[in-house]
């Protein structure tokens, strides 16, 4: 656990100079940026939520409602009787369309990938149906294995349109949103199916785990700002890493 003097100091320059409106996002900047610096580690625990309020000089309120955020999202875990820990695990919103790469460093560790197979191909039928796509249009295989502190998380399937790339766009060092997002072909909506399955001999070869292991598939489909499928992705999650998460409301 951090010193209260470093984690105040931290938080208290994301609040210097802030409007009453910018405190509550203030917090949450800093407390996502403390665990990122490493200010906050897997696994430490946060001083109580009456200590927070007292040293950083806001609402008892504010702080519970920037906790409850960062724990929504996964970066942070509460243990009843025992307090509010910095998540030791890969936790993931169910309403987050982040990518890999950027839900990695929110959590303070190093996003990398190896590929698999890099190729631009003619699609099939069910592709070409899938995405959307012209017959003629070619698409980008991108498959991966990810990475969290040179951990595998995740083997994932990526099909784009090849126009929704720069063909120079490197797998293996750059996250694929955030070229997207150079591109202006970044989704903006996303829907999920999310099921459990056993994993077959290559997808446990990649997350390094046996064959028939049980592991989380998630089917991705990305939608770009005019309802254009960008992105069709299936990922396989190893289940010993990877948590996802979900708040449901009445």
């Amino acid at each position: 656990m951090p010193t209260k003097a470093l984690l105040s100091n931290h938080l208290g320059g994301f609040l210097q100079g802030q409007t009453r409106r910018g405190l509550y996002p203030a917090i949450v900047a800093g407390f996502q940026s403390a665990i990122a610096e490493k200010v906050l580690e897997p696994g430490d625990i946060l001083p109580p939520e009456r200590d927070l309020s007292a040293t950083l000089g806001v609402s008892r309120n504010l702080v519970r409602r920037a906790l409850h955020a960062l724990e929504s999202e996964g970066i942070l875990v509460t243990r009843h009787g025992s307090g509010t820990f910095v998540s030791q695990d890969f936790r993931r919103s169910a309403n987050s369309i982040l990518g890999f790469s950027e839900e990695t460093r929110k959590r303070g560790m190093r996003p990398s990938s190896r590929v698999v197979r890099d190729v631009v191909r003619v699609p099939t039928i069910p592709e070409i149906r899938e995405l959307g796509l012209a017959i003629d249009g070619d698409i980008r295989e991108l498959v991966r294995v990810r990475l969290a502190d040179d951990v595998p998380i995740a083997v994932e399937i990526a099909l784009l349109p090849a126009w929704t790339i720069e063909p120079s766009f490197d797998g293996g060092g750059q996250s694929l949103y955030e070229a997207m997002e150079a591109q202006g072909t970044r989704p903006v909506r996303v829907l999920q199916e999310i099921s459990a399955t056993a994993a077959e001999t290559t997808v446990a070869e990649g997350l390094d785990v046996r064959a028939g292991s049980p592991v989380l598939k998630i089917i991705r489909k990305g939608l770009g700002v005019s309802n254009v499928v960008v992105e069709f992705t299936t990922s396989y999650f190893r289940a010993d890493q990877y948590i996802w998460l979900a708040e449901l409301r009445r």
